[in-house]
């Protein structure tokens, strides 16, 4: 029973020396630098008066809301009825 030695694997035996490599040097992921604008607001108030029935409705505010108006703050003082919204600014 002859075999040709082309029939047995070339992979290195388990058990035997392992094979020459070059330098072992670990991967390095270069980091990432992420670079955000600073944000710019732009501010709007709206003032009515407390005493009458007209303050500004849920549809107004939607309205509003719809340009990208955000509401950021109410200020109910004895006479009106003061809200401040805010809205990330567009370049220019």
């Amino acid at each position: 029973m002859n075999r040709n030695l082309s029939e047995f694997p070339t992979r290195p035996s388990p058990h035997g020396p392992p094979a020459p490599h070059g330098p072992s040097r670990p991967h390095a992921q270069p980091p990432t630098v992420l670079v955000y604008e600073k944000q710019r607001w732009e501010y709007k108030v709206v003032n009515t008066n407390a005493d009458e029935e007209a303050h500004l409705t849920e549809a107004a505010l939607n309205a509003l809301g719809e340009d990208g108006w955000e509401l950021a703050a109410l200020v109910h003082a004895p006479s009106t009825v003061r809200f401040y919204l805010k809205r990330p600014r567009t370049r220019r």
